[in-house]
């Protein structure tokens, strides 16, 4: 693999580590990457235990790289439940991050929090919604910090690239084997800058991400993803019109 493409899977495989303890209580299924997840324990609050395969470089400071997405992966995170209210179409804006969506209407916000995330160099916050009459459908958007070298979506690597790490072989269950498949992927501007699409299928989950470099408002570099998913049985009328909404309305601010 090329080395910027390394430091990628590694990190996009800790953002999965993060995404996957989050929504463990919401029914939902990350994207999927070479690694395995604990899984959440006491229906709460859990390590998230990342075993990645050592093909990262150990040269230019991808050791350093590595070993802070690990301390974000093995983060505790507390999860809610609590602290929860009806979405009502809301737009949900970051300007420091650079983004914005729209909910669906009547979806619930679920509280995730990473303890001590305010002291992790990558700074990872996590913002989640539900449909209230079904968890299983729902969206997650996930930022942290990367290093301003990578400022461009290219330098992630190509969207071939990327979507191989998505549907890449993955060690959950004892079998190591995940039935999926890429429906489609495409690279467009989501507002004023390129994302990578994706629209895929993991088991009886159906899929879309998008995902997206951001420069931030005063300095750094954020990778920012938003991934929606329903039961394939029920990615349909109302569903699919949301989440399909939802995506399209993901927004990145242009900064020069």
């Amino acid at each position: 693999k090329p080395k910027a493409m390394q430091i990628f899977s590694s990190s996009l495989l800790c953002l999965v580590v993060v995404v996957s303890c989050a929504q463990e209580t919401f029914g939902f299924t990350a994207p999927v990457l070479a690694g395995r997840v604990a899984p959440l324990r006491n229906g709460r609050a859990a390590a998230c235990t990342m075993h990645a395969e050592s093909n990262v470089e150990n040269e230019n400071g991808s050791l350093a790289r590595r070993s802070v997405l690990f301390g974000l992966a093995t983060a505790p995170m507390l999860l809610g439940g609590q602290k929860e209210a009806m979405a009502a179409g809301e737009v949900v804006s970051d300007e420091a991050r650079g983004y914005t969506f729209t909910v669906p209407d009547g979806w619930v916000y679920k509280e995730a929090e990473f303890p001590g995330a305010n002291k992790n160099p990558s700074v990872p916050i996590i913002k989640t919604y539900v449909k209230p009459d079904n968890t299983a459908v729902n969206v997650a958007v996930v930022s942290y910090a990367i290093r301003p070298d990578y400022e461009k979506l290219g330098s992630m690597g190509t969207i071939e690239d990327v979507a191989k790490t998505v549907l890449g072989k993955t060690k959950f269950g004892k079998d190591g084997k995940v039935d999926s498949e890429m429906i489609s992927q495409k690279e467009e501007k989501v507002g004023g800058m390129p994302a990578y699409i994706f629209d895929y299928r993991i088991q009886d989950k159906r899929l879309k991400t998008v995902f997206a470099v951001e420069k931030g408002q005063f300095s750094g570099t954020w990778l920012v993803t938003m991934t929606a998913q329903a039961p394939v049985s029920e990615f349909k009328g109302e569903v699919e019109d949301s989440i399909n909404a939802l995506i399209k309305s993901f927004a990145l601010e242009k900064r020069d």
